[in-house]
């Protein structure tokens, strides 16, 4: 018997979570889900994580959620 493989297991838990919540908010237009996406890292995650998740989207990681890394852009403080 093959045991069945879950490819989220080899992503990185700020990947795994951040799509998580990109697949929960799918229903909203792109922009809006993004923009909640963002607001909710800012919220409630650690900043180590949010900078983790930064290094990630600067790497144009493919495991990211089109809308995770649409947010994360939106995380990226402005240039000075």
């Amino acid at each position: 018997m093959t045991a069945c493989v879950d490819d989220r297991e080899h992503e990185p838990a700020v990947i795994r979570m951040g799509n998580d919540i990109a697949r929960h908010l799918e229903y909203l237009p792109p922009e809006t889900a993004a923009d909640q996406i963002a607001a909710h890292i800012e919220r409630f995650w650690e900043p180590r994580m949010s900078e983790e998740l930064l290094v990630h989207a600067d790497r144009n990681d493919t495991t990211m959620h089109p809308l995770l890394l649409a947010a994360a852009r939106r995380l990226r403080p402005p240039p000075a």
